[in-house]
């Protein structure tokens, strides 16, 4: 499978994609232009969620900023269309903060319990800087979204590949972050009442405070009694997370380059997937080098550029005067090293499909920047070239 329509017809059945990858290989902009093309070709409502906190979605959508709650931004991608949004195109961005609120709001068992565990300076560094916390927020916003039934289509947009893995596994993490050794002495005192464990407690107040950044014993308490009453419901969610990114219903999409450090990160990417038993339907090989230059024709053209002195004598007179020997020779260099590039990207364009049993599609390198509205519309052209993308 290497064509457009393959991919987008597979996604299209789907309601989340994941889009992963390593860094710098414009994954968030391949995000925006899936969820277009799935908006555009299917009609669909569809959202583009962004997990990574660079704010590159925004910028790639023209927008100055872009919130947690999902914004419609048909208006601003309908004039590059040429044509009217046959769908609904929406974007957002995760907030971390809102996300875990709502979890708190949820999952506690009072509304006092809301107010203390949100007012807890315990409870903020733990959202700030705990290992997952991010990670397990993205799932909990995605979770609310997609149960939500609002949307067709979430497309979600993740931090380069291993941030991406932490996400995968953030319901697992959770877990064992709510039966870690913290908590487990934290919680065990209960029996015996907190205040027969507060001198023994010091050493596990420093360990906390090191973790979470705080140094109130009373605080840290509270917390841990808060926290204790969202455990079960955080729990069970945290297992219908795993159950949703496992489900047919969701499915992911490598994004790389043919880079060997990009590539590298492609290849443990999707090796984790099967590992976990997750479903890879798409790869976007993005940044690839015309194929003609690895070209039978264009090898003749290199072995003749292998003698500057000639290809600058062949020159039309007013080209040579102003052309000399050495830029002669320099450009000669750089063919060289583009038809060598570009035999290697097309050996390892034989081994993409080794990656998975994924529909494959092929995004050339363009002498433009695309990491903006009418990057995302040309992206969304290449990757669905049936789709009626009228040139704006």
């Amino acid at each position: 499978m290497s064509d457009g329509r393959t991919l987008l017809d597979e996604l299209a059945k789907r309601e989340v994609v994941i889009c992963g990858g390593a860094g710098g290989v414009g994954k968030t902009t391949s995000s925006a232009a899936l969820g277009l093309a799935l908006a555009h070709r299917y009609g669909k409502k569809v959202l583009v969620l962004t997990v990574d906190p660079a704010k590159r979605l925004a910028s790639a959508l023209g927008l100055a900023s872009l919130g947690s709650q999902p914004t419609c931004i048909d208006r601003l991608v309908a004039p590059h269309l040429g044509e009217p949004l046959r769908g609904s195109l929406y974007a957002a961005m995760l907030n971390v903060k809102d996300a875990w609120d709502q979890a708190v709001h949820r999952y506690a068992d009072s509304p006092q319990t809301v107010r203390r565990l949100i007012a807890n300076p315990y409870y903020q560094s733990m959202i700030e800087t705990f290992v997952g916390s991010q990670e397990y927020a993205a799932l909990e916003t995605l979770f609310q979204l997609h149960a939500s039934g609002e949307f067709d289509c979430i497309v979600v947009d993740t931090p380069p590949s291993k941030n991406a893995l932490d996400i995968i596994e953030a319901p697992r993490h959770y877990s064992e972050f709510a039966g870690a050794r913290l908590i487990s002495l934290l919680t065990s005192p209960a029996r015996v009442g907190w205040r027969a464990f507060s001198f023994a407690a010091a050493p596990v107040s420093k360990m906390a405070s090191r973790l979470l950044g705080s140094s109130s014993l009373e605080e840290l308490i509270d917390f841990v009694e808060g926290f204790q009453s969202m455990n079960a419901g955080i729990q069970n969610r945290a297992r219908s997370l795993y159950a949703l990114l496992q489900s047919p219903r969701c499915t992911f999409v490598v994004v790389t380059t043919l880079e060997d450090v990009q590539f590298g990160e492609a290849e443990m990417f999707t090796y984790r997937l099967r590992e976990l038993g997750m479903h890879l339907r798409g790869i976007i090989v993005n940044k690839s080098l015309p194929e003609f230059l690895a070209t039978d024709g264009m090898e003749k053209v290199v072995l003749n550029s292998r003698s500057p002195e000639k290809v600058h004598n062949g020159l039309p007179g007013a080209v040579q005067e102003s052309c000399t020997l050495a830029e002669v020779e320099t450009v000669s260099e750089m063919v060289q090293l583009l038809h060598d590039r570009a035999v290697l990207e097309r050996k390892l364009r034989g081994t993409v499909s080794h990656l998975g049993r994924a529909a494959i599609v092929t995004v050339p390198l363009l002498p433009r920047d695309l990491s903006n509205i009418e990057g995302v519309v040309e992206i969304a052209r290449r990757i669905s070239p049936q789709t009626a993308l009228q040139e704006g």
